[in-house]
């Protein structure tokens, strides 16, 4: 077996949830270049619906919150340091709506990272730039000289949030899909 076979296996409702994540993304995303970001809504509803149906949301509106908070203090860097503009002084509404939809994903169809922080972190250093630069590409923001501080709050955040799930001392709720 590989390390992905082994760890990456998805029961019908984690491969549900990476599903309502993508659309989300895209919603938000593409919908944001498009001047509809409300598009991508449809899908964060869904992730909180199959969050609620698992009896999970106490542990997911945790991540939620904590999303929100360093969601947006990271969004607000970035656009005071001219790494990314949006065309404001702070972090619109969907990315943030983003960054609750990426919290949703955290005990459920991300939650086989926990027992691999470092490839958690190398995963978020090498796909938030290409995430960022598709965003670019559907005009949703523009990039400035900072990609590489993009890559590397990514491998450190995704490095912080599952090493501390795999801390005996920071589980919200024991994962059951």
């Amino acid at each position: 077996m590989t390390l992905f076979s082994r760890t990456m296996s998805l029961p019908p409702t984690g491969l549900l949830n990476a599903g309502l994540f993508q659309m989300a993304w895209l919603g938000f995303v593409a919908g944001a270049g498009a001047g509809q970001a409300w598009w991508g809504l449809p899908a964060l509803v869904g992730l909180m619906a199959l969050s609620v149906y698992q009896q999970r949301w106490r542990a997911d509106f945790s991540w939620v919150l904590v999303a929100l908070v360093y969601g947006a203090w990271l969004e607000w860097i970035w656009i005071h340091w001219q790494v990314l503009d949006y065309g404001s002084n702070s972090a619109p509404w969907w990315i943030l709506a983003l960054w609750m939809s990426l919290a949703l994903t955290l005990n459920h169809s991300l939650h086989w990272l926990r027992r691999q922080p470092w490839l958690a972190a190398a995963l978020g250093a090498l796909t938030a730039p290409l995430s960022y630069g598709a965003g670019e590409a559907f005009g949703a923001v523009t990039i400035g000289d900072g990609m590489i501080w993009i890559s590397l709050a990514w491998g450190l955040t995704f490095l912080l949030i599952f090493s501390l799930q795999r801390s005996s001392r920071f589980k919200l709720q024991e994962v059951r899909l």
